[in-house]
């Protein structure tokens, strides 16, 4: 399991060095995956936090410097990812260690994959009522809209972490 969340905090490094590889991004996107890899090992959830925050900061930083307008795929593959990371890290702290059986491992990995999809409904559907709502919005306030919906989506994911 911990290798699972390792290569998604992989993914969310590279992905921001993927659109700019400057020196500030790679810093920036290495610190992150390193801190959201000590959060993993060592089960701690602020540090995976943390690193998951620097990788959205390196993320939009990257976006924002090079001009780059990502897909549905892209923002719905870092969502995910960070969804996974960091909840690997939850699970650690939860856990503290304990020896874990194959069927309870089995339960998580379901539990992941009902996230994952669950996550990448909630993009598509929020992407279709952007494009509604797009045609009839003013450009001024498009970039707040998409702030609103970022939000949303932040205030979501806080309440299923607190839910489990």
């Amino acid at each position: 399991m911990r290798y699972v969340a390792i290569a998604a905090a992989v993914l969310l490094a590279a992905l921001p060095v993927y659109h700019d590889d400057g020196g500030f991004i790679v810093t920036l996107s290495t610190v992150a995956a390193v801190s959201m890899i000590v959060g993993i090992f060592q089960r701690s959830l602020l540090a995976a936090a943390g690193g998951g925050g620097l990788a959205l900061l390196a993320y939009v930083a990257a976006l924002w410097w090079t001009g780059a307008t990502p897909g549905l795929l892209e923002p719905m593959l870092f969502g995910i990812a960070l969804m996974l990371a960091i909840d690997a890290a939850d699970l650690g702290r939860s856990l503290g260690g304990a020896e874990i059986s194959a069927a309870v491992l089995r339960l998580f990995q379901r539990r992941w994959i009902v996230s994952a999809l669950l996550g990448a409904g909630a993009v598509v559907g929020l992407a279709g009522l952007m494009a509604l709502a797009d045609p009839g919005a003013p450009p001024v306030m498009r970039p707040l809209l998409a702030g609103i919906g970022g939000f949303l989506a932040l205030i979501a994911t806080l309440l299923l972490l607190k839910r489990s």
